[in-house]
């Protein structure tokens, strides 16, 4: 039997000490102007039935407190680690709901940040709304919730413009710097404009772009135009996620290249019933070229840096057609993205790899084909369900499925891999490679009747995964792993093993889930 013991995901959630929670306020709230007219509609009712409890400083909900609900934060921050018996509604806000903590209603973030942690529990559905044109405004104990739509204003990124930066091995540190200018509407049409650059500090260089959107109603239309670094492998785990485990560990399970994106994209969001959907359809033109990997620092990363996949430099134009849906009710919850993808070279390209800047993962035929590249079809189709089990236990699953619908092959620029700690812990990162992928991982939680200090209450989880990436004609065999997690609110260690060749080799990996 191995053993192998290693560090696997480091998951950082942004977040700084607030102050203790505040009481009730004397105080009065008003919502003037006009903003989205859904949420116009919400604002008004929750506002003018006046029963609810007001937070418009730093707060923290304490474990094992409970507050009243409904709960309405202004323009201020608050941390939920107790439980919220009512619906949450936050307006140009911060709100952190902390794995201790439970909201027994329904969440709305309306023009502020909303920050769950995957051991939260939120009865009700959930409206993130983090760019609606809303703001809070203050007049001795008035408040007022003004919307927007009509006035021009200039909404910087992030913190005073900045976003939170990534981590990878190509671009080392890329901090991104934008905003967004509302402009006075057209009729019944809102237009907004933005852009943002990024620097790149392991390459030296500067990315970014634009876009102008027109909004009517539910009816988004955006046009935009990028440089940036690209990544086929973002289902496998979040861009944070992934920064966090290659400072620490490095382990970037990515590989990367550069694009010119050129788009226009079309999206008309739909609820009723529990149910929020979004169809939407898009046309491109995507310029590809190789990135190299470089050697950025990491704490406890290997000596070698893995090299980035090969790609061909030819301009792609693609249609996409797709849709994007979340359904809650209760404790259950499903998520679902599904696009079909119609591309198509607009000239003859060339192979660009280059080893040990990267490295070619088709054979020398297949990469050959690609440097004149033939019409594909691409369906993807990504998704995780979440509901509850025996007594207070969880259920859930989650999957990814990518293949070309029309038999052929697809560009390397598409291709995507399992193996590593993020898919299959047992196989190498990046072991198995193709344009075909299936990822399907499930999972029954069972939270144990105890409340350790600063941990918080464990849960004993069993997981189950199995996939497999191969090309046309290849091994297309599914490799599976057997895993038992004990999570507790500050991170997790997982045991796994392949349950087809048990105990042969048994992998320990653990990761932290740290609200600094």
């Amino acid at each position: 039997m191995r053993l192998r013991v290693r560090l696997s995901i480091v998951a950082l959630a942004a977040g700084v000490a607030a102050a203790s929670l505040a009481g009730p306020l004397d105080a009065q709230v008003r919502f003037r102007g006009v903003g989205d007219p859904d949420l116009d509609a919400l604002l008004l009712r929750f506002i003018a039935g006046g029963d609810y409890t007001l937070l418009v400083s730093d707060s923290t909900l304490a474990p094992g407190d409970t507050m009243a609900g409904p709960v309405l934060v202004l323009g201020a921050r608050f941390s939920v680690a107790g439980h919220v018996a009512g619906d949450l509604v936050a307006v140009e806000a911060n709100v952190f709901v902390r794995p201790t903590g439970s909201v027994g209603g329904e969440v709305w973030n309306v023009g502020g940040g909303f920050y769950p942690s995957d051991q939260a529990t939120i009865d009700g559905r959930v409206r993130d709304h983090p760019l609606a044109p809303y703001r809070v405004e203050r007049d001795r104990d008035l408040y007022v919730v003004r919307g927007f739509a009509h006035e021009s204003a200039f909404l910087p990124d992030g913190l005073y413009g900045v976003s939170i930066p990534t981590y990878d091995r190509v671009d080392g540190v890329s901090v991104p710097v934008g905003a967004r200018v509302v402009l006075p509407p057209l009729g019944r049409i809102r237009p907004t404009a933005g852009g943002r650059v990024v620097y790149r500090s392991e390459r030296g260089a500067w990315d970014g772009g634009g876009f102008l959107e027109l909004a009517r109603g539910r009816a988004t239309l955006r046009l935009g135009a990028e440089r940036a670094t690209v990544t086929p492998d973002r289902w496998i785990r979040s861009d944070h996620f992934n920064s966090a485990a290659f400072l620490f560990a490095g382990n970037d399970l990515r590989d990367y290249y550069r694009s010119d994106l050129y788009y226009a994209r079309f999206e008309l969001a739909r609820g009723s019933g529990g149910w929020d959907v979004t169809p939407f359809v898009e046309a491109r033109r995507e310029d590809a070229s190789r990135l190299r990997a470089g050697d950025p620092w990491s704490l406890f990363g290997p000596d070698s840096v893995r090299p980035n996949r090969g790609v061909v430099a030819a301009p792609v134009m693609s249609g996409i057609a797709g849709l994007v849906a979340a359904w809650s009710e209760g404790r259950s919850a499903l998520a679902l993205a599904a696009e079909v993808e119609l591309g198509a070279p607009s000239e003859d390209g060339s192979v660009e790899c280059a080893p040990p800047g990267c490295r070619p993962t088709a054979t020398p035929e297949v990469l050959a084909l690609f440097a004149q590249e033939e019409t594909f079809t691409r369906l993807t189709v990504d998704g995780s369900w979440e509901s509850p089990g025996l007594a207070s236990h969880t259920l859930r699953a989650g999957w990814h499925v990518q293949a070309p619908l029309d038999g052929g092959t697809l560009p390397p620029r598409r291709w995507s891999h399992v193996g590593g700690p993020a898919t299959l812990p047992t196989l190498a990162d990046a072991e198995r490679q193709g344009d075909r992928v299936v990822l399907v991982r499930t999972g029954y939680g069972v939270p144990l009747p105890v409340a350790l200090p600063i941990l918080g209450p464990p849960e004993v989880e069993i997981t189950h995964v199995f996939g497999a990436a191969w090309t046309e004609g290849g091994d297309d065999r599914l490799d599976q792993n057997l895993g038992l997690r004990l999570r507790f609110s500050l991170g997790w260690v997982r045991v796994t093993t392949d349950p087809t060749d048990f105990g042969e080799e048994v992998v320990v990996d653990f990761g932290i889930e740290a609200s600094l």
